[in-house]
């Protein structure tokens, strides 16, 4: 039996996240966000942690793609490759990241995407 036992929610639209714990030692978390609105590489964590969910908000143009790496450079473990010109909507990842998590938002026009990670 777990010593102690967490239940985490997370509220998307508000990016709310609340533990309940049968003990006091419990930390909260708060999943971060970063906004990517332009074609660059941005270094959106620099540590280990967890890729919650990418949502894309509005559509890339002319085969604008998102490339995820578990990594703090644009090289290394790809996490996905993501068309961004298919739909918007938010992609559950849930992903345990080793190193940190670099994005690459690449040709074409650049959709615009929030990164939910912690």
């Amino acid at each position: 039996m777990l010593s102690r036992r967490v239940l985490r929610v997370l509220v998307l639209a508000g990016f709310i996240s609340m533990i309940a714990a049968t003990d006091t030692s419990a930390v909260q978390s708060v999943f971060q966000f970063t906004r990517l609105a332009a074609n660059a590489t941005t270094v959106v964590k620099s540590r280990s942690g967890i890729l919650f969910a990418i949502t894309i908000n509005t559509k890339g143009t002319a085969a604008n793609t998102l490339t995820l790496y578990d990594n703090t450079a644009a090289s290394g473990t790809v996490i996905a490759i993501i068309d961004t010109t298919a739909a918007i909507g938010t992609l559950i990842y849930a992903a345990t990241l080793n190193t940190g998590l670099t994005a690459v938002l690449a040709t074409g026009g650049a959709a615009d995407i929030t990164v939910i990670a912690d």
